[in-house]
């Protein structure tokens, strides 16, 4: 299974990415986040080294569709 979730470094979704990971550790996890005032690695350490979990620090990017599939 694969997830994208908007504003995962934030409060609430960096505890549902916590959720996921610890619940399914075999999901892969992308987290698009701004990093602005709400938004906080320090919020994923423990799962920054986790090969299932990919961040993204800017939403506006351009995805190609095989990105997200």
């Amino acid at each position: 299974m694969k997830l994208l979730i908007t504003g995962g470094a934030g409060f609430i979704g960096s505890n549902f990415v916590k959720h996921i990971l610890k619940k399914y550790p075999h999901y892969k996890v992308l987290v698009l986040d701004k990093l602005t005032y709400a938004g906080n690695l320090d919020n994923l350490k423990e799962f920054l080294n986790s090969e299932n979990l990919f961040l993204e620090e800017d939403y506006k990017t351009e995805y190609p569709h095989q990105t997200i599939e």
